[in-house]
């Protein structure tokens, strides 16, 4: 599902207009499925009300057996309100929403469609196919989770990643449900290789399971699996932390009855960067980049690589610098990336200079946003900034001296 609309500065034109997901289960008596949302702020259009800042948007969604031609349909509206504007294009800031409907027996056919309803934009996603057959297994269909229960109304609940069915590549660590609807089933052999099919990348035996509810629900915002709700009951294999070892990609997840090799599924799950600095999508000029912390000399080398090798080159110069080793997420990577797209929205002059190598921006990679930013004229009526940092202590003072944007660095204290 991969839709886009630019509404706010920052949007990732790698990222569709909602992230979305399907998960249909088998019940004692038939078949529930839940259709699940997720649309950042930033495809969203808001606009202006007395100083408040609203979006919505409608979601709708039609379920078509193939062989009775028989059909669901149902909807919702969301809405949403900033009062800073800046908040619009925050990553991480989501709607969230859940369609719950039952089936029997059939082949099916969801089709969603996503409508904006301050610019009455339609957003058709592509259909979704899907049949009960599927279900009729030991071995039911994935669902990725956070690791971590979160707090909802002073209750814990597991959290569905809700990301395309995709592992985030992120500093948060992600998990695995397996439903089993196999009684007899102890203990699961999981593996995850690239899809190449030559690098295992995690494999181990697991016997950790839960048993909790099927029923998906909203919680303050968020979709959770509400193990609170006395509904029908459902066992569940965990694979904790699977995504520490996992960097950007296509993966093959395959799942078999530790007992019973005759009992298996395979599953292709993408691992994807969740709001991945711009600055990260052109290897070669994630590197130059580099030039704003690194000699010539070091890049030079690093760009000599082949350009399918780039990448790695990349990551690899970064490796040495990661607060947590023992994850591939590197976490000062992502500060220094996500710094670069903020100086290049926010500092590059009328004469289209580039804003990370302006001298605010060098100042903003290296130190980070400041505490505290006052903008004023000088005796000529010259536009000034004076910036002020804490941790370490630092003021430095910038003038836009032809009134084109461009602030040199006037002093430094």
């Amino acid at each position: 599902m991969s839709l886009s609309v630019f509404a706010q500065r920052g949007a990732d034109p790698n990222t569709g207009f909602v992230e979305s997901e399907l998960h249909v289960f088998k019940t004692s008596d038939n078949y529930r499925g839940y259709f699940l949302y997720k649309i950042p702020y930033n495809r969203l259009v808001f606009l202006n009300k007395s100083d408040i800042f609203n979006a919505a948007f409608k979601v709708s969604v039609e379920i078509q057996e193939l062989k009775s031609g028989s059909i669901i349909r149902d909807f919702r509206e969301h809405s949403a309100s900033v009062e800073d504007y800046q908040f619009t294009s925050l990553p991480g800031q989501y709607i969230q929403g859940i369609i719950e409907f039952n089936i029997s027996d059939g082949e099916y056919v969801l089709a969603p469609v996503f409508s904006d309803v301050n610019s009455n934009r339609e957003f058709i996603s592509s259909p979704i196919s899907f049949n009960t057959d599927s279900l009729n297994t030991s071995i039911g269909n994935p669902i990725i989770i956070n690791t971590e229960m979160q707090n909802c109304n002073d209750d814990q609940f597991i959290i569905p990643a809700n990301y395309s069915s995709s592992i985030p590549f992120s500093s948060e660590s992600y998990s695995v449900l397996i439903p089993v609807y196999d009684d007899e089933i102890n203990s699961l052999e999981v593996r995850m290789i690239n899809d190449a099919g030559n690098d295992s990348l995690y494999s181990e035996i697991i016997d950790e399971t839960i048993i909790t509810s099927i029923r998906m629900s909203l919680c303050d915002g968020r979709i959770v699996i509400n193990n609170k709700n006395n509904d029908e009951q459902l066992r569940f294999f965990v694979v904790r932390d699977i995504s520490r070892n996992l960097s950007e990609g296509l993966y093959k997840l395959i799942i078999k009855s530790a007992s019973n090799d005759d009992i298996n599924r395979e599953f292709k799950i993408p691992v994807k960067w969740i709001n991945k600095p711009r600055s990260l999508f052109d290897p070669v000029k994630s590197l130059e980049y580099l030039l704003l912390i690194e000699n010539e000399e070091i890049i030079s080398e690093l760009k000599g690589a082949s350009r399918d090798k780039l990448s790695y080159s990349l990551f690899n110069f970064w490796k040495k610098y990661d607060p947590t080793p023992e994850t591939q997420f590197n976490e000062l990577m992502q500060e220094f990336y996500s710094r670069i797209d903020y100086a290049e929205l926010n500092f590059r002059a009328l004469s289209n200079t580039n804003g990370a190598r302006s001298d605010r921006g060098k100042i903003y990679v290296q130190f980070g946003k400041p505490e505290n930013v006052d903008r004023f004229t000088d005796e000529n009526g010259r536009m000034m900034e004076q910036w002020k940092y804490v941790n370490p202590t630092n003021t430095f003072v910038f003038i836009d001296k032809k009134g084109t944007g461009n602030f040199t660095l006037l002093s430094n204290q």
